[in-house]
Formats: C-alpha cells, sequence, structure tokens
C-alpha cells in the first residue's frame, strides 16, 4: 500500500524525511499480481510480483514468503515457528510513503503493542483527532510489535527500525521506504528532503499463535533474527594432508572490512574450564580425525570447525582504516581455553 503525501509549501502541510503527513488513506499501487511457488524438502518459498499496471515487465513491489519444513528437533523450533517474510520495495513514484498492510480476524481494536528501546513493550491506544490522525498513530518499532485478542497474537519481528500503526480492526500496518520531495528552497540544506529512487529489502518475522507461545518465543526470535551468523566456508587444511608432497600453509579467509572478530566459540560442545577434564569430554566426541600435537601439546582429535561472532564497524572507525582483520581456521587445536588462546595468536588474527 501507499500513503500519497503533499509536496507543496502553499497547499497544505508537507512530507519530509522527519514529518509524516499523509493527505489521504493508504491507496493500493498495483493492477497486476505475479506469483510463484518453489517447494523444495526443507522450505517453500511464495513470490509476489506486484505490478503498476497490466503487462508491465517491471516489478515495483515483491514479497518473498518463505515457511521452513525442518523437524521440530532442538534447535529448530524458531525456524518451524514463524513465517519469513523479505520484501522488495522500489524505486517508488515521487511523494510516496510504501506501507505493508496485514488485515486479520483478530479483534484488537485498534490497540497495538510496540517497542520503543527493543526491550519494553508500551501500549499503543488508537487515538481519534481532528487533523493528520493517521501520522498521530503511527509508534516507533525498534525490534519487534504486535497485536491481539482474547485467544491469538500476532508478533512482528524486524532486523531495522520501522514506524507501526493499528489503522484499522485487526489490522497491523509497518511503514517501509519513501521519496519525498518539496519545493522548500532551504529543505536541501537541513536534509530534509531526498529524491531517493533507491530499492530497499527489508525483512520481517511474523509469528502467530497463543500467547503463553509467542511470549516465549519473541525475545528469541528477535535475537536469532537480529544476530543471524555470518557463514564462511573455507577448505581445511586436513582434506589436502591426503595429498603425497610437501604442504603449504593455508590462506587466510579475509573478513569483509565492516567486520570485526569478537568472540570465538565452539558448536555442539560441552565446554569445561578444567582442561583434563575437556579434553575428556573431547574423547568421548568424535568431531573430527585430525591428529597431532596441538598448541598445547595434546595428542589427539582437534578442532576442525568454529563458529566466529562479528561487529559491523562504520566506515569512519579506527579498526576498519588501520587494518582488516584476517582470520584461519585453527586446525590444531583442542577447544581448551589455554590452546584457543595461543592458536588465535599464533594464526586466527594476522593483519
Amino acid at each position: 500500500m501507499e500513503y500519497h503525501v503533499n509536496n507543496h509549501s502553499l497547499k497544505d502541510s508537507i512530507s519530509n524525511n522527519y514529518i509524516f503527513t499523509p493527505t489521504q488513506s493508504a491507496q493500493r499501487p498495483w493492477n497486476s499480481v505475479g506469483r510463484q511457488i518453489v517447494a523444495g524438502k526443507l522450505m517453500t518459498e511464495i513470490r509476489q510480483y506486484f505490478y503498476s499496471k497490466v503487462g508491465d515487465r517491471n516489478h515495483t513491489y515483491a514479497i518473498y514468503s518463505r515457511l521452513t519444513h525442518v523437524p521440530l528437533a532442538q534447535g529448530a523450533e524458531l525456524l518451524c515457528r514463524c513465517i519469513e517474510q523479505e520484501y522488495r520495495v522500489g524505486p517508488l513514484e515521487l511523494n510516496r510513503e510504501a506501507i505493508l498492510r496485514t488485515s486479520t480476524s483478530l479483534h484488537n481494536q485498534q490497540v497495538l503493542h510496540s517497542d520503543n528501546n527493543g526491550y519494553q513493550m508500551q501500549r499503543r491506544v488508537f487515538q481519534k483527532y481532528s487533523s493528520n490522525g493517521i501520522a498521530l498513530n503511527y509508534y516507533p518499532m525498534a525490534q519487534s510489535a504486535f497485536i491481539e485478542d482474547g485467544r491469538s497474537r500476532l508478533v512482528l519481528l524486524s532486523k531495522q527500525a520501522h514506524g507501526v500503526s493499528s489503522q484499522e480492526n485487526g489490522q497491523v500496518e509497518v511503514m517501509l521506504h519513501h521519496q519525498l520531495w518539496n519545493n522548500f528552497d532551504w529543505a536541501l540544506d537541513y536534509d530534509l528532503t531526498l529524491n531517493d529512487t533507491s530499492t530497499v529489502y527489508p525483512v520481517l518475522w511474523l509469528l502467530l499463535g497463543p500467547q503463553s507461545l509467542t511470549t516465549r518465543l519473541r525475545q528469541r526470535c528477535g535475537l536469532a533474527l537480529q544476530r543471524a551468523p555470518v557463514v564462511l566456508l573455507r577448505e581445511l587444511n586436513e582434506s589436502a594432508q591426503i595429498f603425497p608432497g610437501p604442504q603449504q600453509q593455508q590462506e587466510a579467509v579475509t573478513l569483509p572490512p565492516s567486520l570485526h572478530l569478537q568472540i570465538l566459540s565452539i558448536p555442539g560442545w560441552n565446554y569445561s574450564s578444567n582442561h583434563t577434564e575437556h579434553l575428556q569430554d573431547l574423547q568421548k566426541r568424535p568431531v573430527g580425525s585430525a591428529n597431532g600435537p596441538c598448541h598445547c601439546g595434546h595428542q589427539g582429535p582437534q578442532l576442525m570447525e568454529a563458529i566466529f561472532s562479528t561487529c559491523f564497524l562504520l566506515p569512519g572507525d579506527k579498526e576498519a582504516i588501520e587494518g582488516r582483520p584476517r582470520l584461519t581456521f585453527a586446525v590444531s587445536c583442542c577447544g581448551s581455553t589455554t590452546c584457543m588462546r595461543k592458536a588465535r595468536t599464533q594464526s586466527c588474527l594476522s593483519q
């Protein structure tokens, strides 16, 4: 859906990058819809394409809805309980505010709950105003929002902040993108207007179910969406040991300039700070087959996989200017505190 806004200072209140003043209710911006369903063993993706005119070759909007089919085992609960939707929005026509409106059978009486800071949920009751009532009933959503009645709850989780509102009973709408331009001479000097022809790709997770279930999963799913893992595939030195001849040292895996290594953790292992106890636990788990001494002198199975937690750096940050972190897998490591520290110092981070 799209809100049409005023761009002329002599006609009415205008919208800019900080003020939202729609002139009327949201309108449907498409006249043709295409659909494609891709079904797989692990996931089904429903692709919807929205065209401004019948016969257009390029779509303005697209929605990719993903439903997973993995078994409901440990660690898969978050995937099975939610629907992921990725949106392609833009380029928009001039002076348009693009929103996603979801209509349900929930009787929420236009009451919305949203978070201001990513932690506390606040109850938002729809208020009637004599003018600009649509904008005055929009509220910030840092990470999540939901509508509910006495039986069920619909939760929206987001990767980034949006504006959110419940304009009608059973409805929730999220602001996705805008393109605004007005005729004020000083608007450009204060970054109040921008002829933005970009395309955005926001992602939302939708949870629908009883209040007890959605309450338990909301925060966990929000963290999983916000902190999605960065997967790096790299051939290990172990695979090259089957070939005769001198072995060459494996090249480092270069991280993107905007990523900074923070935490190194071991997947699926119960870690113990007691080195002897930890080695005994590793002997019981056939996680890898490389033999030989590790950094702490241990003989036996070594660490073959690792998960690295990263953080984003802004372009002006000191670390991004002085050097880019480089990463190599510590294949000769048993996973103890001493060994991991030595492995990280000697081979995991290099200039």
